[in-house]
């Protein structure tokens, strides 16, 4: 009964006690017991079968009733969306393989349903603002600060009711590297919503009820990290020659390299009163994924790289690694420290399956899996950092995930 809930382990108890009293009965041939025992034992198997289903039910009951609960800060996650405008251009000829935004892949229904689901639940939740994980625009980013996609793909179908005057955090993808990178940043000048003044940045969010304490948000650039790479692994790296140097080649990512570093760096034996109770690491690519999709040599380095900050910094504080780029919703977690992974590039673009149990290739420490269009609700509460995986369809949460906040040392 070791690491049991109490309700649990009271039920556990009490069928083994009925299936004890049962086989007593049957030695002593007692045909009434024996005919009850069956019903006993049938009820509890099915009650052990479907309690974790009704223990996820309770835990979940106020999100899918889209009802905020006291003392609690939300915000929403999405990735991989911008595909209104895409599917426009691709049925217009404007086919991406021949320099255009168009992709066969990009259905702008899709985007609407997953937004129509969002704003559902920004009428109830009132999320303090949205994270963007990349690919906010497919197939090749924007052209300028006047493209059409700004009002087509994000403006038009993200006013829909309460999330009409939701901010918006932005992360940059391979995708958006593909266009006019400052163009994404000016739009910060001409939209409330749309927040990106520099390709990566951080900001914090003050944990409910309790003033001496808030949550890290570091939004990193993962094409902007992968200018770091080594020489020889350049010509390894996806749409290298879409890229510019100014926000991808090696001298901005050696700064940001250095930005990152420097910026969760802790002192672990002092562990300063003003540390984070939890950091919350946003980028477009994975450093851990389960999805069926090949990977280039150069994002295996960043992977590495990026895996073992993120190992010291939990070390000390824990830390939810949030990113896009892989079209399913995933949670991951890294075996023997205080860190999540969680996948969500399912805002829109067609989506992607799993690595099947016993590939060479799949993750260990993969825990949980869903190729479902959707988004993510995040519950900021006095002790913990609560992830909700949401069904656009279904409006149903299908999965959460929680992580408890560092203790004061």
């Amino acid at each position: 009964l070791e690491g049991k809930t109490p309700f649990t382990a009271a039920l556990l108890l009490e069928v083994q006690r009925s299936g004890a009293a049962c086989l007593c009965a049957m030695a002593r041939r007692r045909p009434s017991a024996s005919t009850a025992c069956l019903y006993v034992g049938g009820f509890s198997g099915l009650l052990l079968r479907v309690l974790p289903a009704i223990r996820q039910s309770m835990h979940t009951w106020h999100i899918g009733r889209a009802t905020s609960r006291p003392g609690h800060t939300y915000f929403f996650s999405i990735g991989d969306f911008g595909v209104v405008e895409c599917e426009k251009a691709y049925k217009a000829g404007d086919d991406g393989r021949h320099g255009g935004i168009g992709n066969d892949k990009c259905q702008g229904k899709e985007q609407i349903d997953v937004a129509e689901a969002m704003a559902h639940f920004a009428a109830g939740l009132r999320p303090a603002f949205v994270l963007s994980l990349g690919d906010n625009f497919y197939d090749r980013g924007v052209k300028s600060l006047d493209d059409a996609q700004f009002r087509t793909s994000f403006e038009d179908v993200y006013a829909r009711h309460a999330l009409a005057d939701v901010k918006w955090k932005i992360t940059l993808g391979d995708h958006d590297h593909r266009g006019n990178v400052t163009a994404l940043m000016a739009y910060t000048q001409r939209s409330p919503r749309w927040e990106l003044d520099a390709p990566y940045y951080s900001f914090q969010v003050p944990i409910p009820g309790r003033s001496d304490r808030h949550a890290d948000v570091v939004v990193i650039d993962s094409i902007g990290l992968e200018g770091g790479v080594d020489q020889e692994l350049h010509a390894t790296r996806r749409f290298r020659e879409d890229y510019t140097d100014e926000f991808a080649g090696p001298s901005a990512g050696k700064a940001q390299w250095n930005w990152l570093e420097k910026l969760l760096e802790q002192d672990a034996t002092k562990f300063p009163a003003n540390a984070p109770a939890v950091r919350i690491i946003v980028a477009h690519r994975p450093v851990v994924s389960n999805v069926n999709r090949s990977r280039t040599q150069a994002e295996r380095w960043v992977e590495k790289r990026l895996r073992e900050i993120l190992k010291a910094t939990a070390a000390i504080t824990p830390v939810l690694f949030v990113n896009g780029h892989d079209h399913a919703m995933q949670f991951l977690q890294e075996p023997g420290a205080n860190l999540h992974y969680i996948g969500n590039g399912v805002g829109g673009m067609d989506l992607h399956s799993f690595l099947p149990a016993g590939d060479p290739d799949a993750a260990a420490e993969f825990r949980w899996g869903s190729s479902t269009l959707g988004f993510l609700v995040h519950e900021l509460g006095p002790e913990a950092l609560t992830s909700y995986f949401v069904d656009a369809k279904t409006r149903q949460v299908l999965h959460s995930v929680a992580l408890a906040y560092a203790s004061r040392r």
